[in-house]
């Protein structure tokens, strides 16, 4: 079986989350994957589970999201899996993993970074970003270390849909800090919801312009016109 491209020609890329498999059901979609076609995957931790739609549920965490990448790369350079035993043939896909841009302090966070880039990945997405000076001050100490001219940054943008998930947001810190001048902008606003894809094209339209950020990733959570909108209002067709 062969993947379609959409009316547009893009790829699809698939997500793995350590947090729900193990190795042998991590090789297992990400095989699945490629038979259909689909050339990219994006390698991820995935947020505690007792912050999702089922709390009680178990975390598996067999590997975490950087030996996911070696392993992934690995596959496609040597047609080796997990066990040692041989893909023919190869998968041909990229490997993408997700970096944080407000974890601190910088040496740390850069640690992390690199660790990504040897491990395999091919691109890297940022985690949502809503503070614009923050994230400024990552990518400067990312270009310091010269680590842009080594792999394609892409950073997040996350439209925000009504004020309690602002809220709920800023309260676990997922993306790191979210404002009170967000959280007061969509409180004011008479449609929050297209207030939070307005804010998200502005600050698309801010990312784009940055040095070193090679794309804007619109985490839309399958609302596909609210990515629409935020494509068009930020100039990003």
């Amino acid at each position: 079986m062969r993947s379609h491209p959409n009316r547009r020609g893009r790829e699809s890329i698939v997500s793995l989350v350590t947090r729900d498999r193990n190795r042998i059901a991590l090789q297992s979609d990400a095989l699945g994957a490629a038979a259909l076609g689909i050339k990219g995957v994006l390698c991820l931790s995935g947020d505690h589970q007792s912050l999702g739609i089922c709390a009680q549920a178990a975390g598996v965490h067999d590997v975490d999201s950087i030996q996911l990448t070696q392993a992934l790369k690995r596959m496609a350079r040597e047609g080796k899996g997990f066990d040692d035993r041989s893909i023919d043939p190869p998968p041909q896909w990229l490997v993408g993993a997700v970096v944080h841009p407000y974890l601190r302090p910088f040496e740390l966070s850069l640690l992390r970074l690199k660790k990504k880039i040897a491990a395999g990945a091919d691109f890297l997405l940022t985690q949502a970003v809503f503070d614009l000076g923050a994230f400024k001050e990552w990518m400067e100490a990312v270009r310091s270390a010269g680590i842009q001219e080594q792999v394609p940054i892409i950073a997040s943008v996350l439209p925000l849909a009504s004020v309690e998930k602002a809220r709920s947001l800023a309260e676990r810190r997922t993306y790191g800090p979210i404002g009170e001048g967000v959280i007061a902008r969509l409180a004011k606003a008479s449609d929050p919801s297209g207030e939070g894809a307005t804010l998200a094209a502005e600050l698309g339209a801010e990312l784009k312009g940055i040095p070193g950020v090679r794309g804007i990733h619109i985490l839309s959570g399958g609302h596909e016109a609210v990515a629409a909108r935020v494509i068009e209002q930020a100039g990003l067709a």
